[in-house]
């Protein structure tokens, strides 16, 4: 919404043809106009009957949480430490994760001998509070780098090269105090792995990292949610979100349908297993 200088309102509104078309739109256009100047009470109540005449359809990815509990992250850093873990501070849960889910899903792809091309993990990493560039707190807009890496190791390997992959990719957005300097910055690391991924000559695990966005404080009227959730992709995903009944991280691990194998054989992967939370 909107004023001008003669003292007239502007109201604009964007919607999304994912959810519906038109006259949905202006049905809630008018139920909105209704509301503001009568009474919620006189809004007509929307109806998702629609969705039984064309269901939703979900054949091109297969999605499983894996949740890993403050015991079991505790034991992977011990492990870490114990494998010669040298970045030269504590590896945090996202980064110990990463790492064992990197190995897991690395391990399957020798399995089915399909590991002759390189291993790429791809981590996204918040910028905001990571530069010297001011920013408001809860500025709105992508502001984000890709961080990737090539190469295959051991767990223990791994963690170290994780933590020095997003320590090294922070130190160097920290001293940029050229907004177009940070922008191409920016661009240029998305485009260089778009590259990566589009030539298809990599295994590419692609991470996103959401913890620490407090989802669960979200209360609107009924209560803190107790379970949170992700909605899949068509392609080698795996988004960590804070457990907060266990104190851990839940690692949605997504994959392509016709890559349903690696699932299977996740599943039937003992070792990773053994590191999950007895509950998942």
């Amino acid at each position: 919404m909107s004023s001008s200088a003669c003292g007239r309102i502007v109201v604009g509104l964007r919607f999304s043809h994912r959810i519906a078309g038109m006259h949905t739109m202006s049905s809630f256009l008018s139920m909105w106009a209704t509301a503001c100047r009568t009474s919620i009470n006189k809004v007509i109540h929307p109806c998702f009957d629609i969705s039984s005449i064309f269901p939703p359809s979900d054949l091109t990815k297969l999605e499983l949480p894996f949740m890993f509990d403050s015991q079991s992250i505790s034991k992977l850093k011990a492990a870490a430490k114990r494998g010669g873990f040298d970045s030269g501070r504590e590896p945090s849960r996202v980064e110990l994760v990463t790492a064992l889910s990197s190995i897991a899903l690395l391990d399957i792809a020798k399995l089915k001998n399909t590991q002759s091309k390189p291993l790429l993990i791809a981590h996204t990493v918040n910028l905001r509070g990571r530069t010297d560039l001011l920013w408001h707190e809860n500025s709105c807009g992508n502001l984000y780098m890709v961080v990737h890496w090539k190469s295959a190791v051991e767990f223990n390997g791994m963690v170290n090269v994780i933590c020095d992959m997003i320590s090294d990719a922070k130190t160097k957005y920290a001293t940029i105090i050229d907004k177009e300097k940070l922008c191409s910055t920016m661009v240029n690391s998305q485009i260089e792995f778009i590259k990566s991924v589009s030539i298809d000559e990599e295994f590419v695990i692609v991470f996103s990292g959401r913890c620490r966005y407090r989802p669960y404080e979200n209360d609107f009227g009924w209560g803190k949610p107790v379970f949170v959730s992700n909605k899949s992709v068509n392609f080698r995903l795996i988004v960590l979100i804070d457990d907060e009944e266990r104190g851990g991280v839940n690692a949605w691990i997504t994959i392509k349908k016709k890559k349903e194998e690696e699932m299977v054989l996740l599943k039937q992967d003992v070792e990773f297993w053994g590191k999950l939370s007895k509950k998942s």
